[in-house]
């Protein structure tokens, strides 16, 4: 390992290019907006979940968590 004065490196650590730091913080925050954007919130309870949840038969815009779905279709 050499830095810039072609001298050795005698610290034993890598440096991490600007571009590095940029593509790996890009993919940070690629990898967190589709974390948070795969979210549902239930629109009986409130509650936010991952998944796309139980649709409610009479009302396909009415979106239950399964707890909610659960306890709605339990006859």
């Amino acid at each position: 390992m050499y830095n810039e004065n072609n001298t050795k490196n005698t610290n034993g650590t890598k440096k991490v290019s600007k571009k590095t730091a940029g593509i790996i913080g890009a993919v940070a925050v690629i990898a967190l907006a589709a974390l948070f954007a795969g979210r549902t919130e239930c629109d009986s309870c409130g509650k936010k979940f991952f998944g796309s949840g139980t649709r409610d038969i009479w009302d396909s815009s009415y979106v239950m968590c399964d707890e909610c779905a659960q306890e709605y279709y339990s006859f």
